[in-house]
Order: C-alpha cells, then structure tokens, then sequence
C-alpha cells in the first residue's frame, strides 16, 4: 500500500500497548525503515524530541557512515543538515558545521520542521517508513505539529 496509514493504540495502563507496539517494530524491521522513541514527561518542552530520538537511533542502527546514510544525506540542503544535527547528536560527525555557523531562534524553527520532512521524504523514496511513538500523549507541542503536518499533507507517502 502506498498511503500515509496511522494508528493509534490507546488503553488502561499495564494493558500491553508498549509490548504490542515492540512485537510490531520487531516485525516490521526488515520490511521498513523504522522511526521509533518514546515521550516522557521530562522531555516535553524539547522541540521535535520524539523525531530527533526515533531519527538518531535509525541512524545509529544504520550506521551514520554507511553508503545508504552518506546518499540520503547528500539530497539534504546543508542549512537543513547543520539544523538538524543540533538536536540529532548523531549527525554532528557526518555535518561539518562551521563553528562560526549561527541560526535566529524563528529560522531555526523553520529549519527544523522542513529537514526532518526532507529527511522523512528521502528516506521514503528508499522504502516505506514506520514511526512508533510510544507515551505519545508525554510528547512536545513540535512532535505533534508535525506528526499532524504528515497526516493531514504527506498523504502520499509510504509512512
């Protein structure tokens, strides 16, 4: 199937809804490119946190140096490389960012929203893409902003 799909899994606590969604990402791991984190309470108020833990550890599963990583990297604009790789730690040995390099608070927010869409987008010309976000309700105000950007815009898109 080639259209954005979204679940949502709600229930009492203990009920299982964590371990269905880990037999699930175990599941799809080979058949898809998974984007995974969990929210927290104390992670908040971090801009695009579920994005920038689910992206940094697809990253380090991959491998940031590997040939699938270096391409896909290299259809990203710099700006948008160097904005990302202030909240995903994994991409500042493969961004070499100038320290001179700076960015206004509202350009950065820009920035932000429009790299990780290009990265989303890239990834999914490669395969299909599965975000699983648990304690989403926990998550920050940017995470669902653009979870809800995907769902209503990307439509077209293999996530």
């Amino acid at each position: 199937m080639n259209i954005l799909q979204v679940v949502f899994i709600s229930g009492e606590t203990g009920v299982g809804k964590t371990r269905i969604l880990d037999e699930a990402k175990n599941y799809l791991h080979d058949k898809a490119k998974v984007i995974s984190s969990t929210a927290s309470t104390e992670h908040s108020q971090d801009p695009y946190y579920l994005f920038s833990k689910g992206i940094g550890a697809y990253l380090e599963d991959v491998h940031i140096d590997s040939l699938e990583v270096t391409t896909l990297l290299s259809k990203i604009p710099f700006e948008e490389l160097a904005a990302l790789s202030l909240v995903i730690p994994e991409l500042a040995s493969a961004v070499k960012v100038p320290k001179y390099w700076g960015i206004q608070d509202t350009q950065a927010r820009f920035l932000l929203f429009k790299a990780f869409l290009d990265f989303l987008i890239e990834l999914n010309k490669s395969s299909i893409i599965v975000m699983a976000f648990d304690d989403i309700q926990f998550a920050d105000k940017a995470s669902i902003e653009f979870l809800r950007h995907l769902i209503k815009q990307e439509k077209n898109k293999r996530i």
